[in-house]
Parts: C-alpha cells; structure tokens; sequence
C-alpha cells in the first residue's frame, strides 16, 4: 500500500477500540468491516474500469455489491433495534445510514443496473457512474458513524480522494454563487438581455459544473432548468425564477455542510 494512501481498519480500530460497551463495540466494528469490504469491491470494480479485458466480469461484483450492501442493512436492522447500549441518537444515524444505503443501492440495482450486454463505452459508462454513486454513499456513512464517537476524525485521514471533493465542491460552490447571483439579477431586471443570460449560465453549469452535484439533485436541478429555458410568457418565466432563486440558495446551504468542508485541515481561503 502506497504510505501516502490512509490505512481506513488502522484508523477505525483505533475508534472501536475507545468504545466501552462490548455489545456496542462489536456492532460498530462489524459496520465498519462490512462498509471496508463494500469499498474494496468498490476498488475492484475500479479496476475493471481501467482493463477492456476485465470489464466484461464486472457484472459479478456489481451482483456482490448489491447482496453485501442488502446484508449490510439487514445487520443494521436486526442488531441495532436489540443492542441496548445503542442511544437514541445513534440509532437514528443507524436508520438514516440504512435509507441512503438504500436509495443509493436501489437507484442503481433496481432502475438502472448496469447492463452487461452494452456497447463496452456504455457499459464503462453506467459502471462509472455506479462506482460514483457507491462510493460516495458508503464513503459517507463511514464518516458519520466515526464522528459519534470520535468527533476530530478527518475525512483525509479516513480517504485519500477526499482532497479531490473538496476541490470539486469548492468550484461547485462558485459557480453555484454565479448562477444565483444571475437568477436574481433576471428576476430585478425582468428583460430578454438577463433572460438570455441566465439561460447561458444555465447551459454553462449544466455542461461544466452539472456532475459536481449530488446525484439526488439533479433530477430537480434539471426540471428547474427545463422549466426556465420552456417558459413563454414573463407571467410564467417571473413564478418559475422565483422559485429556482429560494432553490439555489437552499442549494448552496447544503453543499457548505458537505463532509469535505468540515474536515479541520480545509483552508478558509477553500471555503470563502
């Protein structure tokens, strides 16, 4: 392993082990391990990606993907719900875990499972995104569990492709702050000139900035989209730029409490 790379079982052993109760300590330690080994065929899956040979065997570690991920919850289910020494808080961070692991899992396995039969740049293509999705989810759900019980962990010290969505988030705030900054101007001017320069940003950000957004905002962010660039009367066009703006602003709040902005070694210069 390159040293540069953080060992993530060294860092949560060393959080397992400060927690006293033994039945707490063993339910956590086999949340991490189970999350560990999604990630690892996560890691295998990326490999797969980088060789035309291996691609074609993907589909069998997306399929253990999807049974490790469906145990993962059950386990959460079953022994959280009869571990004692779980706190209410906890085991509502236990629930929330289980429900994006889900919503994540099920976008991916029961919508749009990566089809095996596609063209190899499709293929590579749904698998990509796949890998994004997964890793993200399950990345996040390490986090939020070690906080509880060790809340100066950082993400760096747990990933090492988290300095990487940081920066990602960082552009993804400026340009977010633009596009903002341009719906509310359309919304004073009221004029084809801010009209048509809101629809330009728009196309900029969906072309450039599109995938530094959570995948569960697109769907939203592209109605919004939609909804401006079809509008045929200032009526219309006044109601739906209204709404975006009071969107955008929302937006922005809750990509500033992204993870990767609360790790302590972040600049404030990345966060101005």
């Amino acid at each position: 392993m390159n040293e540069n790379v953080p060992d993530i079982r060294v860092r949560l052993n060393s959080i397992i082990e400060t927690i006293e109760a033994d039945h707490l300590k063993e339910l956590i330690s086999n949340i991490f391990s189970r999350l560990s080994e999604l990630l690892d065929y996560l890691d295998f899956l990326e490999g797969c990606l980088r060789s035309d040979e291996l691609l074609p065997k993907s589909h069998l570690i997306v399929k253990f993907l999807n049974e490790k991920a469906e145990a993962l919850v059950f386990y959460i289910e079953s022994s959280a719900e009869l571990n004692d020494a779980v706190t209410d808080g906890l085991r509502t961070l236990l629930d929330s875990t289980n429900f994006a692991i889900r919503h994540e899992v099920g976008r991916i396995f029961e919508t749009s499972s990566p089809d095996i039969k596609l063209h190899s740049d499709d293929l590579k293509t749904e698998l990509t995104r796949a890998h994004g999705i997964l890793r993200n989810c399950f990345q996040q759900s390490v986090i939020s569990i070690a906080l509880v019980f060790d809340s100066t962990i950082t993400s760096m010290e747990l990933f090492d492709d988290f300095r990487l969505k940081r920066e990602q988030s960082t552009i993804l705030l400026q340009a977010l702050t633009i596009l903002n900054d341009q719906t509310i101007e359309t919304d004073k001017a009221r004029n084809l000139d801010s009209y048509f320069a809101l629809i330009e940003n728009l196309k900029m950000f969906r072309q450039g900035y599109m995938s530094y957004l959570n995948y569960s905002d697109w769907a939203e962010f592209e109605s919004f989209g939609d909804k401006i660039t079809q509008a045929r009367t200032e009526f219309d066009l006044a109601a739906i730029i209204n709404q975006f703006a009071c969107y955008l602003d929302a937006l922005i709040g809750h990509v500033r409490l992204r993870a990767v902005f609360q790790d302590r070694q972040a600049s404030v210069m990345e966060l101005a």
